[in-house]
């Protein structure tokens, strides 16, 4: 090994003269190292240009620990003579994470400004929590700069606590209004709609508060973008519609599409200016404008888009969204579409088939009968997709038919499948006659369709190819017979079947000796699991399972004990649906030993079997160190459904883990555990499990208290948004007094919330509080949405 001071020296040379390859290796030598002396060498290489020598770098200098390389680092930051180490300190610490947290917490406190700036934006690179207080005191820095980098480093961090200090920021100078404006929209909770709104008159903050408004998804503020299409600015434009866009599929994929204000969205739309600007935004330089546009238009099934969305099929980035617009206009954009079937471009045809089976017009489809002799895979399986909605039809079903021959698995399994959804009666014959044909390909397709078709007609057909010279074939019609009726096979030919000399055909034959006798197969498949053949010792384990005979038991946990892995697997899935108690105990005892991967499939079928005789061995897996161990330990005592395992799944509450909190949290809901609604409710401080625990808390219900209603008022606002429509759903009566005294104060999207879950109770005790508000509320959405409630409440009550 080269000396130190070699070693350095030789690096440095390859870094400042070699290729690629050189450089990361000696970057690799300095990091294997692990000298102090090789920091300012891996500080420099942090800027080099390519990016795998930069990773490597970076590891090395952090492979250090942290108390003895942030003081290195921190002098790099204080060095305003060398930008690239004190670049690489800036890319280096944050590569810490929470360790570095607390350090940079102290340099936001440094007596110089640019020291403080580095750490606000670290800060906020590192993504820890724990940093949002120190950045929100940062905002009242007197810098400038400082204020900037903490607004931006906020909205990274994405903490719904700090929206109240970001609105503050909306009064200040524009260096610190613009970063607030651009976190509100990252941290996206709808509290920040309404002050966002009032900037909508601000020149130079307008389009960072449209993007915002977009970002935060929220149908609220629908109406005043909607307003904002009136601006002749194509720019304003731009960004209004990109948010529009980015609300509706926000609510498509949160499936509240149906909702009255995003309906409003393809209306608002629908005016020429408006039109004009979107057909001229199609031949944008920006990707975004063009994707925005085209999704615009599909929703206005605007024709005067047609041809030219057509050509850009072409655009791979936009093909999604071209095809969703022209499929939208419906039948009259077929043409221009049939025409694309041309296409040089394989992806191009593909995506007009893609587009014809969308919009389902018979003559569209029939055009896709030539695609499946296209050259190129993805046409010819896109057009078998799109066939099968006319695959009854004659002449599509012979064409189909043609197919079965086919040489590719793949496309010969697709061409199956659709035909194998078919309820015409003309092809039961034709595939009968496939039967006979020559190309065992076809015989084989023939038999896997007539599986499907399951006719007892077909039966003396397939039993006659249990007899075919081609090992599937055989094998394929085992199965058919087996699945369509295994009792019709003579004990003869199970037999044979088992004791033939194709793997394939055995496996299968084992199947259906199974499926055919019972409990009666168990003498004939027990010997069979010293098959030396794997796949046939996985077939027996798997029919015993089905089997579910407790006979089965001994023999299959023998095998266990000498088993590997994947043999173990099969075992526990055939234990779990023997269902005996034997059984129960092996699998449970098992657990001990398990390696993590097998203690998770033994967990779920414990849970499955349901028996509590097994709780303490799955109690004692809710401490394994593996968190997907405990996951599913929680699962199969929310199975098992014992209440005395209560405590157990409320100490995993306060796991480590938030994927095992939120596993917990749905036990307890499915035990019905209302005594758990306190400790579920504190969970809600975690914004990762706010969805597990409103669903908890609708199965299990809320406590009408005064401090339950306080914590209410005290929660983000998207919290208070779930909580609210929550309880509108449990339709509960104790609920309106609270909900009532809310509707006066809160954000825009709670209140209109309030309004909609008050008229969903149905209780007449709202009625004042509804009043008041479709009369006196400032915004015309609560207004409105209280005088729909005030039509539903229960006149009787």
């Amino acid at each position: 090994m080269l000396p130190q001071n070699s070693l350095l020296a030789s690096a440095a040379r390859r870094i400042e003269e070699g290729s690629e390859k050189d450089r990361y290796q000696a970057v690799r030598d300095l990091t294997q190292a692990h000298s102090f002396g090789a920091i300012p060498l891996l500080m420099q290489v942090v800027g080099d240009e390519s990016y795998r020598v930069r990773e490597e770098a970076l590891k090395g200098i952090c492979a250090f620990p942290p108390e003895l390389i942030f003081p290195r680092l921190e002098a790099f930051l204080r060095n305003h003579d060398d930008a690239q180490v004190r670049n690489a300190a800036i890319q280096a610490f944050p590569r810490y994470g929470e360790k570095a947290t607390s350090y940079l917490l102290e340099l936001l406190q440094d007596v110089d400004p640019d020291i403080r700036i580095f750490s606000a934006l670290m800060l906020g690179s590192t993504r820890d929590p724990l940093g949002m207080d120190g950045l929100i005191a940062a905002l009242k820095d007197p810098s400038g700069n400082v204020r900037h980098a903490a607004a931006e480093s906020l909205g990274k961090l994405r903490d719904h606590r700090a929206i109240p200090p970001l609105i503050e920021c909306l009064d200040s100078d524009f260096w610190t209004q613009y970063p607030a404006v651009v976190a509100l929209g990252e941290i996206g909770d709808p509290a920040a709609i309404e002050p966002l709104t009032a900037l909508l008159e601000d020149d130079m903050l307008r389009q960072a508060a449209i993007r915002s408004l977009g970002s935060i998804g929220d149908p609220a503020a629908v109406p005043v973008l909607v307003e904002m299409l009136t601006q002749n600015d194509p720019e304003t434009r731009d960004d209004t519609i990109a948010a529009l866009v980015k609300i509706s599929s926000q609510a498509e994929s949160e499936s509240v599409s149906g909702n009255e204000l995003i309906s409003r969205i393809p209306n608002s739309l629908q005016n020429e200016d408006v039109v004009t600007h979107l057909l001229d935004s199609l031949g944008s330089q920006e990707l975004e404008v063009r994707k925005n546009a085209v999704i615009a238009l599909g929703w206005l099934r605007e024709t005067r888009a047609r041809e030219k969305l057509v050509s850009m099929l072409e655009e791979y980035e936009l093909e999604e969204y071209v095809v969703g617009s022209l499929a939208a206009m419906g039948d009259a954009s077929r043409p221009g579409i049939t025409q694309a079937l041309a296409n040089p471009d394989p992806r191009v045809r593909a995506a007009a088939i893609r587009c014809l089976d969308l919009i389902g017009h018979p003559d569209g489809l029939k055009a896709c009968l030539a695609s499946l002799e296209d050259d190129h895979d993805e046409v010819r399986f896109q057009a078998v997709a799109a066939l099968e909605q006319i695959c009854e039809i004659p002449e599509v079903e012979d064409s189909l038919l043609a197919r079965i021959r086919d040489r590719d698995p793949d496309f010969r399994g697709a061409v199956v499948e659709v035909l194998g959804k078919s309820r015409s009666p003309l092809l039961g014959p034709k595939l009968l006659e496939a039967l006979k044909d020559e190309n065992p390909l076809a015989r084989l397709a023939a038999v896997q369709l007539l599986t499907r078709i399951g006719c007892d007609e077909t039966l003396p057909a397939l039993e006659s190819l249990l007899f075919d010279s081609s090992d599937e074939v055989r094998a394929h019609a085992y199965q058919a017979v087996s699945m369509i009726a295994p009792q019709t096979l003579s004990s003869e030919t199970l037999l044979r079947g088992i004791s033939d000399e194709s793997p394939l055909v055995k496996t299968a034959a084992v199947r259906c000796l199974a499926a055919s006798a019972g409990s009666a197969a168990l003498p004939h498949l027990i010997p069979l699991l010293d098959d030396p053949d794997p796949q046939i010792q996985l077939a027996v384990i798997e029919s015993l399972g089905r089997i579910g005979d407790p006979a089965s038991v001994p023999p299959l946990t023998g095998f266990y004990r000498k088993a590997n892995r994947r043999f173990k697997v099969a075992i526990i899935r055939a234990l779990g649906a023997v269902r005996d108690r034997s059984s129960v105990q092996f699998l449970a005892e098992s657990l001990k030993h398990a390696d993590p991967e097998v203690k998770r499939m033994i967990l779920e079928a414990l849970g499955n079997l349901g028996e509590k005789i097994a709780t303490p061995g799955i109690v004692v897996a809710l401490e394994d160190t593996d968190w997907r161990v405990r996951v599913s330990a929680l699962w199969s005592l929310g199975k098992i459904g014992d209440r005395k395992n209560l405590g157990h799944l409320m100490a995993r509450l306060n796991d480590s883990e938030d994927i095992v909190k939120k596993e917990a949290i749905a036990a307890l809901a499915d035990l019905g555990a209302v005594e758990s609604v306190p400790a579920i409710l504190l969970l809600l401080r975690n914004e990762n499990l706010t969805l597990e625990v409103v669903n908890a808390l609708e199965k299990l219900g809320v406590p009408h208290s005064d401090s339950f209603y306080d914590f209410l008022r005290r929660s983000p606002t998207y919290q208070k948004c779930l909580l609210v429509e929550m309880l509108g759903r449990r339709q509960e009566p104790q609920s309106v007094p609270y909900l009532g005294r809310m509707l006066s104060d809160e954000p825009l999207p709670v209140r209109v919330r309030i309004a909609r879950a008050l008229g969903n109770i149905g209780d007449r005790t709202a009625f004042a509080f509804l009043l008041q508000a479709q009369k006196e509320d400032p915004n015309p959405e609560v207004r409105k949405e209280a005088a729909r409630a005030l039509t539903r409440l229960d006149p009787g009550a």
